[in-house]
C-alpha cells in the first residue's frame, strides 16, 4: 500500500472498524472513518487528528447520500472496507 491509498472505513470508530482505520493510517493512507457514534468519532479524531470522520447512519439513505459524495467528490475515496453490521 501507498501513501496515496485513500480508504473509507465504515463503523470506523470503535472495534474493530477502529483498528483498521489504525491499521491504514499507520500504513501511510488517508482514512475517512463514518459511524453513528459522534462522540466515539472525536475521540478518533483526537488519537488521529489525520483521519477524516463523519456522522452516518448506514441504515438512512439520506445520511449515506450526504456524506459519501463529500468524500468521494474531493476524491478521497479509493478504497471501502464495510465493518458496519445491521440488524
Amino acid at each position: 500500500m501507498g501513501p496515496m491509498q485513500k480508504v473509507l472505513v465504515t463503523a470506523g470508530a470503535a472495534g474493530i472498524g477502529r483498528e483498521i482505520v489504525r491499521a491504514f493510517a499507520a500504513a501511510g493512507a488517508r482514512v475517512c472513518a463514518i459511524d453513528i457514534d459522534a462522540i466515539a468519532l472525536m475521540a478518533l479524531r483526537e488519537e488521529l487528528p489525520g483521519v477524516a470522520t463523519d456522522v452516518c447512519d448506514l441504515g438512512e439513505l439520506p445520511s449515506i447520500e450526504s456524506v459519501v459524495p463529500r468524500f468521494s467528490a474531493n476524491r478521497m475515496l479509493r478504497d471501502y472496507v464495510e465493518s458496519a453490521a445491521s440488524a
